[in-house]
């Protein structure tokens, strides 16, 4: 006669029958948690049912004049990313580029807000998160041109300068003369050097008049003797190490002053602020060595 299962056996073999699914669904979760659900629509304001749902790996998307499916538009159209991100705590920046408009929420608090018709532009928002499990949104809508969507984000390291994330000069825009208020637009300039005549750093984004900028960046060179200039219409200053070394802050047509500093090594940090009020806008730094003799 075949001998039966024990009741205890069939409680092991349930037991390990339930381990076994909740790793799965786990699994299964975890695989989810790791791509964005994307939906996107024929209309500029993500209403109605969405003709295209599908998974994302990333937000890194540079659709030209195309669309980014069969379904959707080439343009007017709109996208939502939504994603739950396992944080570790601290300031994380978080980075979008757009054109044309972009909103990013985290947990229902809004921390990136451009929802207007412009060209190519980057935002960024530092923001600090507890250890968890936060939620993302990532709102788009492309009205007409160039369609550009893209979206990430990095831990913010103190005493790190621009970092990686900025890895020349760190441009913060503002659409006042006083460098108040949160910047309308956050990007890596390579120079600081522009001449924007009677135009705007950012059409649709910084004002063409009234506008300022502040650049920040850390340098490490050779220790030696520099002269530092700066050109500006209308008003600047240069900072090193929080010291006011060149100011030409003032309503002005194109002026330069200089400076020379003793530059001892190590890191030094810059910062280069400029206001535009009316009419022509340009600005442009420089620094060499002093040849011997001044």
């Amino acid at each position: 006669m075949k001998s039966q299962p024990s009741r205890k056996t069939y409680f092991l073999l349930v037991t390990i029958l339930a381990i076994l699914l909740l790793v799965m669904i786990g699994g299964s979760a975890q695989a989810a948690d790791s791509r964005w659900t994307a939906n996107f629509y024929n209309n500029k304001d993500l209403s109605g049912k969405p003709v295209l749902t599908r998974w994302d790996n990333t937000i890194d998307f540079d659709w030209g004049h195309g669309s980014p499916a069969p379904q959707v538009n080439n343009d007017n159209f709109s996208a939502s990313w939504v994603r739950n991100v396992y944080f570790d705590a601290g300031t994380y920046r978080f980075d979008a580029t757009m054109d044309d408009a972009m909103r990013v929420y985290i947990d229902g608090n809004i921390i990136i807000d451009s929802w207007t018709d412009s060209q190519e532009h980057t935002l960024s928002r530092d923001y600090y998160l507890n250890q968890g499990d936060h939620k993302i949104v990532v709102e788009y809508y492309e009205a007409g041109g160039v369609a550009i969507a893209r979206f990430k984000w990095q831990p913010v390291s103190s005493g790190s300068g621009g970092g990686a994330y900025y890895p020349n000069w760190k441009g913060e825009y503002f659409n006042n003369t006083t460098l108040s208020g949160a910047p309308v637009m956050v990007r890596d300039d390579q120079y600081v050097s522009f001449n924007w005549g009677y135009g705007s750093p950012a059409p649709g984004i910084v004002n063409s008049d009234y506008f300022s900028v502040r650049w920040t960046k850390t340098i490490n060179t050779n220790p030696g003797y520099y002269r530092i200039f700066i050109t500006s219409d209308d008003g600047s200053r240069l900072y090193v190490n929080n010291v006011l070394l060149i100011d030409n802050w003032a309503v002005q047509a194109s002026t330069t002053k200089w400076a020379d500093y003793y530059y001892p090594g190590g890191p030094i940090e810059l910062r280069v602020e400029y206001f535009e009020q009316i009419e022509r806008a340009n600005v442009n730094t420089g620094v060499g060595l002093v040849p011997p003799g001044g």
